[in-house]
């Protein structure tokens, strides 16, 4: 008995725990309608806690992933009471309108929060520090044999959600699961909101079709025969169609934005792609990367001409038409800026903050959120929050693009498709960003979260460093 045990310990080991309670945090927080539910959040917040107590120590961790920290920061301090000749200098307005209720309520009230709701504040705080313990334990935990059952099991989410979602599409079905929503005879999986299942799509798309180069015969001579003819070329086509599914489901999605931000990932993948192979490239070995760049051009050519052109047509042609109510919505927004320019209203708090503020947009809607993730961070916590929020994303595009250059593709043909799919899925919600709120929904701002830990470990060769070597 004492040696079963001794065995099962060696087997499951806390690394492996901590593992196995980040992918069920990420697959609930999806499965669950993105997570948006607090009940959810407040779930997911315990898993991502867990996993980071269970785990306790371990590598070092990188500054990249530390410098997270700062915009947490920033949340907390938010929420703390501060008086108001300090919270004078900090922000004029908020100050003013407290001392008109103090008048009103006459409490004499000394000291008050930069957020006009420390409760939802604070639930935004749990949100962004969940977001970092699955960063946090995937960079510390992560070796080979961890990164392709990570793989495998975003590409099994992404397919189930692809699947569902043309079912929805095909049977013109107006539910998610057990409620019926908007948006009804569009893919949206189990998302509430089409544009938040194309960007959970963009974040993974791109993960499977890494899987799918990194098994050819990079180590020969780099030629299109070999990027294919391997003995994995069935494993190969496997993933070429459930690429070709999870890319058919984002068109069947009409998400504008996120149809736009993926082929603008997807030339950034392909650019990237061609930039390391002629590094590679000698005349006897011709252009593999214009190879390359046929196959995943032709798979978009293709999985367009199922997904329905008339459908996809329309939608953009009411983009126009659409656009003007959020560009209402982001004008309004930029004078709340104006008037909290620092540290914003507090985080988690737009909905609420917008109407101070609503003159161009007309509409009756409620606007729970600005449509543009970068303008309503800078609402929510100043120009200095969301400073500190975009810094780590884009500084991992940087440092990630500059280690792509610098890996070698012959013997580390994993780490360097890895990576590349970490930052191009990076680079497409960022775009997304610009039109949407992706990373205001729990799933897809844990799986941003993820991308960077994940990226973070091959940028610092955490791999290779890894006691672990299966795979």
């Amino acid at each position: 008995m004492e040696n079963q045990g001794t065995k099962l310990q060696g087997y499951i080991s806390r690394e492996d725990v901590a593992f196995s309670i980040v992918i069920c945090l990420m697959f609930l927080s999806t499965l669950v309608f993105g997570g948006v539910q607090e009940y959810m959040r407040n779930l997911s917040f315990f898993l991502g806690g867990l996993s980071f107590f269970v785990l306790s120590g371990g590598r070092r961790v990188s500054l990249l992933i530390l410098l997270f920290i700062p915009f947490l920061l920033m949340l907390l301090l938010q929420m703390l009471p501060l008086p108001f000749s300090l919270l004078s200098l900090l922000s004029d307005r908020r100050v003013e309108i407290a001392t008109s209720l103090d008048n009103l309520i006459k409490s004499g009230q000394n000291f008050l929060t930069i957020t006009y709701s420390p409760y939802i504040t604070f639930k935004e705080l749990l949100l962004h520090a969940t977001g970092f313990f699955v960063a946090l334990v995937l960079y510390k935990l992560l070796d080979r044999r961890r990164l392709i059952a990570l793989l495998y099991f975003f590409i099994a989410l992404a397919i189930f959600e692809s699947l569902y979602g043309i079912y929805q599409f095909v049977l013109q079905y107006p539910g998610v699961l057990w409620e019926k929503v908007h948006f009804a005879g569009t893919a949206r999986g189990t998302f509430i909101n089409r544009n938040h299942f194309a960007g959970f799509l963009e974040l993974t798309t791109f993960l499977t079709i890494a899987y799918m180069l990194s098994l050819g015969r990079w180590k020969e001579e780099f030629s299109f025969k070999n990027l294919i003819s391997s003995e994995h070329m069935y494993k190969q086509m496997v993933l070429l169609f459930i690429s070709a599914t999870m890319v058919t489901a984002l068109l069947l999605s009409m998400s504008r934005g996120g149809i736009v931000s993926f082929l603008g990932g997807l030339v950034f993948f392909v650019t990237l792609i061609a930039i390391k192979l002629r590094s590679y490239r000698h005349k006897k070995e011709g252009g593999v990367y214009e190879y390359v760049l046929l196959l995943l051009l032709s798979l978009v050519v293709i999985v367009m001409s199922w997904a329905s052109i008339g459908y996809i047509q329309s939608r953009f042609m009411k983009a126009e038409e659409d656009a003007q109510s959020r560009i209402s919505v982001w004008l309004d927004s930029i004078k709340g800026i104006k008037e909290h320019p620092l540290l914003g209203t507090g985080g988690g708090t737009f909905e609420y903050a917008y109407y101070m503020y609503k003159e161009r947009n007309k509409e009756s809607l409620i606007y729970e959120h600005a449509h543009n993730d970068y303008i309503e961070y800078a609402v929510e916590t100043g120009l200095v929050g969301a400073f500190l929020f975009f810094l780590p994303f884009f500084l991992f595009l940087f440092l990630g693009i500059r280690k792509l250059i610098s890996l070698n593709l012959r013997k580390s043909s994993l780490e360097f498709f890895s990576l590349l799919a970490c930052i191009t899925g990076i680079f497409s919600i960022l775009v997304h960003s610009l039109v949407d709120f992706n990373l205001q929904i729990p799933a897809n701002l844990y799986l941003a979260y993820a991308l960077v830990g994940i990226g973070g470990a091959i940028l610092h060769d955490r791999l290779a460093l890894s006691h672990t070597s299966g795979g």
